[in-house]
C-alpha cells in the first residue's frame, strides 16, 4: 500500500471514531498539533504517536490548512475554539511551520507566544533541517542558491544521508528513529547557537514537540 493509501486510510478511520472521541480520552492532556505541510509533517508526527502507543483521541494532526504560518495560526485557533465549544478543550495546541520566505513569520511568532496554551514549533529554512539533525550537527546556513531555494537544498543536503528521500514519505519516521536522541541533542545546541549569534539559520524547535509526546503518558 502506498503512503498517500495509507494516509488517508487513517484518516478515515480517525474521523470514524471522532464522535467517540469524548468518551475514549486518556487521562493525560490532550493535544492539537496543526502543521504546514499537508503530508510530511502529518505523516512524521502520526507515525511517532502510533509508534509510542499514543491515544490518537488525545492527539490530532491536522494538516489541512494553508501554508503560510498567519493561516496556521488562524485555522488553529478555529479548531481549538470549536474543540472548546462542544467542551471537549485542548490541553495544547501546537502550530509546527517553516520560516521559508513568509513575510508574516515574525508577527505569527509573537502572537502564537502571547497566546494562553499555543505553543510554536518554528524550524529555519524548513523541517528537513530537522530530519537532517539525525545525521549531522551543522550550524552553516542554508540558503537559495541559483534557481534552487533554500528548502530544496536542505533536501539536497537530507539526501547525502538518505538518498532515496522524497517529501510525503511515510517510511521516513520509522527510517530515521534510530538516531532520534542524536537529533534532539543537536537540535538543542543548534537553537543556543542560533541564540547566541542572532542568527537563526539554520535551527528548529521540533525537538521540544517530539521531547514532550514521547514523555506525555509518564
Amino acid at each position: 500500500m502506498g503512503s498517500d493509501d495509507l494516509f488517508k486510510k487513517r484518516k478515515r478511520a480517525a474521523k470514524t471514531k471522532h464522535s467517540r472521541r469524548e468518551g475514549r480520552r486518556s487521562a493525560y492532556e490532550t493535544v492539537l498539533i496543526v502543521t504546514e505541510g499537508e503530508k510530511t509533517e502529518p505523516y512524521y508526527f502520526q507515525e511517532l504517536i502510533a509508534d509510542y502507543r499514543l491515544n490518537s483521541a488525545n492527539i490530532v494532526v491536522d494538516g489541512s490548512s494553508n501554508s503560510s504560518p498567519s493561516s496556521i495560526l488562524k485555522h488553529a485557533k478555529c479548531l481549538a475554539k470549536r474543540a472548546k465549544e462542544k467542551g471537549i478543550p485542548y490541553d495544547r495546541v501546537y502550530c509546527v511551520f517553516d520560516k521559508d520566505s513568509h513575510a508574516c513569520y515574525e508577527k505569527t511568532v509573537e502572537q502564537i507566544g502571547s497566546i494562553r496554551e499555543f505553543y510554536c514549533v518554528r524550524s529555519v529554512p524548513c523541517f528537513e533541517y530537522w530530519f537532517l539533525l539525525h545525521y549531522d550537527y551543522s550550524t552553516a546556513s542554508i540558503v537559495g542558491t541559483g534557481t534552487q531555494s533554500c528548502g530544496d537544498n536542505a533536501v539536497k543536503a537530507l539526501k547525502q544521508y538518505i538518498p532515496e528521500y522524497e517529501k510525503a514519505d511515510i517510511s521516513v519516521y520509522h527510517l530515521i528513529k534510530p538516531h532520534m536522541q542524536f537529533a534532539i541533542n543537536n537540535a538543542k545546541r543548534s537553537l543556543a547557537e542560533s541564540e547566541r549569534n542572532f542568527n537563526d539559520n539554520p535551527s528548529t524547535s521540533v525537538h521540544l514537540l517530539v521531547e514532550f509526546l514521547i514523555n506525555l503518558k509518564g
